[in-house]
């Protein structure tokens, strides 16, 4: 599954990254890595995105290569929204 398939409000883990080396390097800057949760604020073009405690706006483009294994337990959730570790 991609980021491009979730939907407002799914979080996920980023599991591969899959695009050109030009924009892994812009992904990989801001943290956009496999092993990074990703929390879905607005699923669209763009789509904006919380990583890492920031908040960036990927294209369609970035959002359908990055792969997600989609966060479904209630305690990851609380634990997202409230900024806990």
């Amino acid at each position: 599954m991609t980021l491009s398939q979730l939907k407002s409000g799914d979080s996920g883990l980023i599991t591969r990254v899959d695009t050109t080396d030009v924009i892994l390097a812009k992904l990989a800057s801001r943290g956009i890595v496999p092993g990074a949760h990703v929390n879905i604020l607005v699923q669209g073009n763009p789509c904006l995105i919380t990583t890492n405690n920031d908040e960036w706006a990927l294209s369609d483009q970035e959002a359908s290569g990055i792969h997600v294994t989609r966060d479904g337990s209630a305690v990851s959730k609380l634990k997202s929204l409230f900024n806990w570790s």
